[in-house]
Formats: C-alpha cells, sequence, structure tokens
C-alpha cells in the first residue's frame, strides 16, 4: 500500500520491461499522432536509473493530446480512478488511470502538480524513446525530472534526486530552466530547490557546489519581487529597504538600478538620500 498525503492507495512496483509492455499496448490503441513526455520514475527506469517504478508521469502540450491518450488507455483496458483521497488533488492531472494489474498512469496537461511547467527547454532536451504505433514517447532530460522531483514531500523523491545528481547534471540548464519556470510560476524557483536540494544533501551525503547560486539568483528575484510593494509601505530609500530586506546595500543598488531601468520604479535625485517612488498609475 502507498501512503499518499496520509491516505493509502493500493500500488506494486513495475521494472522496465513492465513499462515497455504496457506502453506497447497502450500506443496501439492510440488512433491519431501523439507526442507524449514522460517525468518521474517512469523515466527514470526506462534509462537504468532505478530498478521499478509504482507509476508512470505522463505529460502532453495540449488537452487534445492529453484527451487522446486517455482514450487510448481505456481502449486498453484502463479505467479512470475518481474514488482518491482528497489531497490527490493537489496533482492537479488531467486524468489519473490505472488498470487491473494496479499499473497506475497519471496524465497531465502542460503542467504537473500544478507546478512543473513543459516549457519549450523542456520539451527541446527530452530524449525521443520510442515509436509505438502512433504515440511518440519523449524522455524528460535527467535536469527536468530532477527539476519535477523536487516538487513533493515524499522521502524517495530525494532519493531519485540523488540518483539523478550522481549521473552528473548539467547545472547550466537547470539554472536556466528555474528561470523559466519561475517566470510561468507563483514560486521562485530557485530558492525552493535550493532548500530541497538541502533536505538531499541532509538524507543522503552529497554536496552540490551550484546550490549557493540558486541562493543568489532566486535572492535578487525576490529583492526585485519585493522593492515595490516596500516603496508602496514609505520604505523609500536605499537606507530603509537595505534595513527591511536584511541584505547587502550593493545589492538593493543594483535591483533599485534596473527597476527604474525597467520602468517599474521611479527616483527623485533632487533629495538626498534619493526618493524611490512607484509611477503614476
Amino acid at each position: 500500500m502507498l501512503q499518499i498525503w496520509g491516505e493509502s492507495i493500493e500500488r506494486r512496483f513495475f521494472t522496465a520491461d513492465d513499462i515497455i509492455e504496457k506502453l506497447k499496448r497502450i500506443g496501439g490503441a492510440v488512433t491519431s499522432k501523439v507526442d507524449g513526455y514522460m517525468v518521474g520514475g517512469g523515466a527514470m527506469s526506462l534509462r537504468g536509473d532505478k530498478d521499478t517504478t509504482k507509476d508512470i508521469d505522463m505529460v502532453f502540450g495540449t488537452k487534445e493530446s492529453a484527451a487522446a491518450f486517455v482514450s487510448a488507455l481505456k481502449r486498453s483496458s484502463f479505467t479512470e480512478e475518481r474514488d482518491l483521497p482528497d489531497m490527490y488533488g493537489q496533482l492537479d492531472a488531467f486524468a489519473v488511470m490505472k488498470d487491473d494489474d494496479l499499473f497506475w498512469v497519471d496524465v497531465f496537461c502542460r503542467r504537473v502538480c500544478r507546478k512543473f511547467y513543459l516549457s519549450e527547454g523542456v520539451i527541446g532536451r527530452a530524449e525521443e524513446w520510442r515509436a509505438l504505433g502512433k504515440f511518440q514517447l519523449f524522455l524528460c532530460s535527467r535536469e527536468d525530472i530532477f527539476l519535477s522531483k523536487s516538487i513533493t514531500d515524499r522521502d524517495r523523491d530525494l532519493e531519485d534526486m540523488a540518483a539523478l545528481y550522481r549521473r552528473v547534471l548539467d547545472s547550466d540548464a537547470i539554472l536556466k530552466e528555474c528561470d523559466i519556470q519561475t517566470e510561468n510560476s507563483e514560486m521562485i524557483w530557485h530558492l525552493y530547490l535550493a532548500e530541497k536540494i538541502d533536505e538531499m544533501e541532509l538524507a543522503q551525503q552529497l554536496r552540490v557546489p551550484w546550490k549557493e547560486e540558486l541562493r543568489e539568483i532566486g535572492g535578487r528575484i525576490l529583492l526585485e519581487k519585493s522593492v515595490p510593494g516596500f516603496i508602496a509601505e514609505g520604505e523609500n530609500t536605499v537606507a530603509r529597504i537595505t534595513s527591511r530586506s536584511d541584505v547587502e546595500e550593493k545589492l538593493v543598488r543594483n535591483v533599485l538600478s534596473d527597476l527604474e531601468e525597467r520602468g517599474i520604479v521611479n527616483v527623485n535625485r533632487k533629495t538626498r538620500p534619493y526618493i524611490y517612488h512607484l509611477p503614476d498609475p
């Protein structure tokens, strides 16, 4: 039994060979050309990064593609699981499917668990793995699976992150994708990932040297987002903003300069100290 947010769901373990056999059956039932992207443990198993997985996670670029894949699942003796724990809704899946073998397939459209976005970068890094009838399966890159694993609170996902990290990840790709994910999200991915890496390092006895770069970039983004609100509340000088944000004055000056250049804040240089204010609505 698998525990999800404190409630039990019956699951089994499946090997890469098991997954391939299931995908062949599903692919044979797809009636129109569909591209699908696999993230999570399923993709890791197919690459040999882990031995087994309890489900596969498929993400599609359009609702039409996701619906076509779900229809193929139904033609392959899968049924849609609707009697799920309330907290399972946090996945925000397009559909949750399973067959009589308890092989589960979580289907997502554009975004996984309301957080990880199927960006152009994710699509571009994905490996074209195999055509199964009219279904073309892509495996998301290890870097992007590492990112997607960071959005859960399960201990085994920390283990998976560690396994992926030991494969040697492209940190530049991860940093760049954090930028993109942040632009398409309400969260600052750099800071979120850095915290998850903290947990992974502690649990798996690892050290990730580029973690501090994540924190630096994320801290700057957080400051950029916070400064307009500080100014609106009257914290309108470099000294006041520095004190309020608890960061170095140099960073505050750099951020204010960037925000001024982008027209997000204005400054009155006739006063000493300079007074920053928001543009008229």
